[in-house]
């Protein structure tokens, strides 16, 4: 622990929460995969059974989706960690709430495979997605606005873009998963794994107006702007 001169509260190094929070995360990551089960073939059958692979598709398929939001907050969550220098308490509060919801995201990806895409289960699934969304983005604000636990050279346009894109969008995406359940259970849950590209595209654009040339800022400049409140 050690007194920071520009804050009230004492700050601690990022190692421990960076590992924590890794540890969460590849739990998630391992335990989704644990809902698929390999086809059991009578005994002296070398065949695999193809109506129980058939069975495992809604598994499958919620692994899928499930496994590429997990990796894309989990490149979110490095990126707003690696931005700072030093944490306070309510930095690791901020970073409990994403990963309490995070570690959440392997039971909703299990009642979709077990009760195969019922609208229940997919709207349970769009709720906690988007809000672990919004709590993402929510961390990214809290990051922001703490200047003095930055490192050198933080980007903090990069956080404020965290910020309104994951308080915005993600939320959107969530109202219209939930609007069209009723319609096509399987259109609410794909329309997840459709969000993850929109995310790269965003931030390639992103990256893209930032080259020289281009609209964006520089990090120093970008250091210097006021971060979405």
């Amino acid at each position: 622990m050690k007194p920071d001169p520009k804050s009230p509260r004492p700050t601690y190094p990022t190692e421990r929460l960076a590992a924590l929070s890794d540890g969460v995360f590849a739990m998630g990551l391992t335990l989704l995969v644990l809902d698929l089960k390999v086809p059991e073939s009578p005994r002296g059958v070398l065949q695999v059974p193809l109506d129980d692979l058939e069975a495992q598709l809604p598994n499958f398929i919620a692994w899928v989706i499930s496994f590429l939001l997990v990796a894309r907050f989990w490149v979110v969550h490095h990126a707003i960690v690696a931005s700072l220098a030093r944490c306070h308490a309510g930095t690791m509060w901020w970073n409990f709430v994403v990963l309490g919801l995070m570690s959440l995201v392997p039971f909703a990806a299990s009642l979709i495979g077990t009760y195969e895409f019922d609208p229940v289960a997919v709207l349970i699934f769009a709720t906690l997605i988007g809000s672990a969304g919004l709590s993402i983005g929510l961390f990214a604000r809290h990051a922001a606005n703490e200047t003095h636990l930055h490192r050198e050279r933080a980007e903090v346009g990069a956080l404020d873009w965290f910020w309104k894109y994951h308080s915005r969008v993600l939320p959107g995406v969530a109202a219209v998963s939930i609007l069209i359940v009723g319609t096509s259970e399987l259109a609410a849950l794909v329309i997840w794994g459709v969000e993850p590209v929109f995310a790269v595209a965003g931030t390639f654009w992103r990256g893209k107006r930032r080259r020289p040339g281009g609209t964006g800022s520089s990090p120093a400049e970008s250091s210097a702007e006021p971060s979405g409140r």
